[in-house]
């Protein structure tokens, strides 16, 4: 059965933050954010870019830390 080859993994609460990143971080967001299975929910491009990023809840602190301009 389908059932029986089913495995079950752990339940990883995610966080969606905003926050304000410089044009030159954007390689390091999105490979950050790889590594820890988060996501670009979406972004908007003026004078810095403007995130939503949706990633686990362990991680979403010390993400702002590292990568934020301004924090909302």
């Amino acid at each position: 059965l389908a059932l029986d080859e089913t495995k079950v993994t752990d339940y990883v609460e995610m966080k969606t933050i905003k926050l304000t990143i410089a044009y030159n971080q954007m390689d390091f967001v999105t490979r950050a954010l790889a590594k820890c299975n988060g996501a670009i929910v979406d972004k908007a491009f003026n004078e810095h870019v403007d995130l939503i990023v949706s990633l686990p809840a362990n991680d979403a602190g010390d993400f702002i830390n590292r990568f934020s301009l301004k924090n909302y």
